[in-house]
This record gives C-alpha cells, structure tokens and sequence, in this order.
C-alpha cells in the first residue's frame, strides 16, 4: 500500500509540472505527459479505495491508455523539424 500511495502523490506532483510548464512556456509534450500521468494516478487511486480486483480490468485499460499517451507523446518529438516543440 505504501508504493501505490508513493506512485499516486509522484503521479499528481508529474501532472502539477506538466500543467505549470504548459503555462509558462506552451510545451504540449509537457501537457500530454501530464495527462498520461493523470490515468496512471487515477488508477493508482482506484487500488487505494481497495477496487482493484472489482475494476482489474477497468485499471489496466487505464494504464495502457496513459502508456500509449506517453508513447504518443515521445513519438511526436521524433517529428518535430527545425527544433521547435509542440
């Protein structure tokens, strides 16, 4: 229990970041890691209310969908030309 609570506050600090650097200087990457980590603490969050073996397969729908979210996320800066962020 004391790793999902870790995950979860390391999961809503990595949201809080992606969301502030999106502010100050426009990154999307930022703001899509951001999210992918908002699924995995929703999920982390999901273990903690004691719901992961009703919702086993909700929870990992949830965190294929955030690793494919971050997988998008670092495949896009693959395509950027002339150094510019998204």
């Amino acid at each position: 229990m004391a790793l999902t609570i870790i995950n979860l506050i390391l999961c809503v600090l990595i949201v809080a970041l992606g969301v502030v650097s999106y502010r100050q200087n426009g990154s999307k990457l930022s703001l899509n890691i951001g999210a992918a980590f908002s699924f995995f603490g929703a999920s982390h969050l999901l273990v903690l209310l004691g719901l992961e073996e009703s919702m086993e397969s909700f929870i990992i729908a949830i965190r294929v969908i955030a690793y494919i979210l971050v997988v998008i996320a670092l495949f896009t800066t693959l395509k950027l030309k002339d150094g510019k962020d998204l």
